[in-house]
């Protein structure tokens, strides 16, 4: 395939010109100011831009689909919803759910490996007082020899786990996935500042829902939260649906952070593109309405977002375009160690890519070089 006369964002930037993209056998091959010649397909972007995919690190569902509750006859359906809403990887998300559903979907997606980057269990080793929409019935501690027990058949598709770091003695648990090469977030936590930290000493942490479901910033109590906004090596998701934060702190995040270390999520759940009404979320009853998905209790249960959506409204807060595609793109390939295969517009790369309108809506989809819509 040849993709011609592109304004292509990179992964960083916008370069220069408009740009002719060469993609053979799913692989970027060549990026161009000159005319590519040849007998591949060809595909005119008239100008438009083209990205890369969009990669969501955090999203519990799509289109009534629970991707913590899948069959192997609903994930291919499911992984559509998400591909042609322009979100060309995703790492399925576990709430805190059973360990029996738990062992259940891992089982799922360790027959279909190839298909994912890998499963993000949001829970269930967090802290009860910030549940937020966690079910707090299925709460854990953090043992690492229950864990090994149970999960360890499982090491190679798990690359992601959050937990609540005031509750990991000694940081025995938090060491130990890291020799398995698992990334450790924190959400759900009550963590100070000092303990903080000597976590963040431990591994490179991604803020699971930066603000939410963790303290306030206060100026003679500092947090985890206050903690990670001063590290440089510590990256930070926001749901920018513009209910989870609002539009000032959003700002406020890509100026401290920069887009380099802000990641945009999703934190969908299944009621995404699905009309108002009931739902369930994590064995909870939620309402989706026009103040978004809550719980009974008035708790924000994740968003009805799409990434591409969310990348939208971060550019409607002021942030500047390549700065929201980054967050999108090229930061949570790094946070999650694939960037040498995604997130960026490079020879050698994924042919994951998006043609985008100039209100940045997504307009086509290319999946591994062939085009999805």
């Amino acid at each position: 395939m040849i993709i011609k006369n592109c304004r292509c964002f990179d992964g960083e930037k916008f370069l220069s010109g408009n740009r002719n993209i060469l993609v053979k056998n799913g692989l970027i091959t060549s990026i161009e100011e000159k005319y590519i010649s040849g007998n591949e397909e060809l595909l005119d972007a008239d100008g438009k831009i083209v990205c890369p995919g969009f990669i969501d690190i955090h999203t519990h569902g799509i289109g009534g689909y629970d991707n913590s509750k899948i069959s192997i006859e609903e994930y291919p359906l499911m992984a559509k919803k998400y591909n042609e809403a322009g979100t060309t990887k995703f790492y399925p998300s576990f709430p805190t759910i059973s360990q029996k559903e738990m062992l259940h979907s891992l089982s799922i997606y360790k027959k279909i490996a190839k298909d994912i980057p890998g499963i993000h269990l949001e829970g269930p080793y967090i802290n009860f007082d910030k549940r937020g929409a966690q079910n707090p019935v299925y709460i854990q501690k953090l043992n690492t020899e229950i864990f090994e027990m149970k999960f360890s058949g499982y090491l190679d598709i798990i690359k992601r786990i959050t937990i609540a770091p005031e509750l990991d003695e000694n940081f025995a648990f938090t060491r130990y996935l890291v020799s398995k090469g698992i990334k450790v977030s924190f959400g759900h936590t009550t963590c100070n500042a000092e303990k903080a930290n000597r976590f963040f000493d431990l591994t490179e942490s991604i803020a699971t829902h930066t603000f939410n479901a963790m303290p306030s910033i206060h100026h003679r109590s500092p947090s985890i939260t206050t903690a990670a906004l001063n590290r440089e090596d510590v990256f930070c998701e926001i749901i920018p649906d513009l209910l989870h934060i609002h539009p000032e702190i959003i700002k406020l995040i890509f100026n401290i952070k920069g887009p380099e270390r802000t990641i945009a999520v999703s934190d969908s759940m299944l009621a995404t593109g699905l009309p108002k009404g009931k739902y369930e979320f994590s064995g909870l009853h939620v309402t989706v309405g026009e103040t978004g998905a809550r719980l009974e209790s008035g708790n924000l249960a994740g968003s009805t977002i799409t990434l591409a959506e969310g990348v939208k409204r971060i550019i409607s807060t002021g942030v500047l375009p390549e700065h929201a595609l980054m967050s999108a793109t090229s930061t949570p390939a790094r946070a999650m160690g694939i960037e040498k295969t995604d997130g960026y517009i490079k020879n050698g790369r994924s042919a994951d890519l998006l043609i985008l309108d100039s209100d940045y809506s997504v307009l086509k989809v290319i999946l591994n070089g062939k085009m999805l819509i």
